[in-house]
């Protein structure tokens, strides 16, 4: 389940259109550059979901859900339904 802090942060990022790519490999700087601050959790969360680190998602499903939501989070107008009801 995503965190409140992590979806807000996402639509920020959106709405500032920074890099989809580089807020996930590096949410903290991403983060910062918004002024804004994440918990730990949200940025390991964030970083999990980085393309570099969707290979090593060793289920097929769930690697398949994190491209999605990365089309979903380059896209922008989704993310918070996504997070709540991806299926709508």
């Amino acid at each position: 389940m995503l965190e409140r802090e992590l979806i807000d942060f996402l639509q920020a990022a959106i709405k500032q259109k920074m890099d989809i790519v580089e807020l996930l490999e590096n949410p903290a700087d991403a983060a910062g550059k918004l002024g804004m601050h994440l918990s730990e959790r949200s940025v390991d969360d964030l970083h999990r979901l980085a393309p570099s680190q969707v290979e090593k998602i060793e289920d097929p499903v769930t690697r398949e859900v994190a491209e999605f939501f990365h089309a979903v989070a380059k896209d922008g107008r989704f993310l918070s339904t996504w997070a709540i009801r991806p299926y709508a």
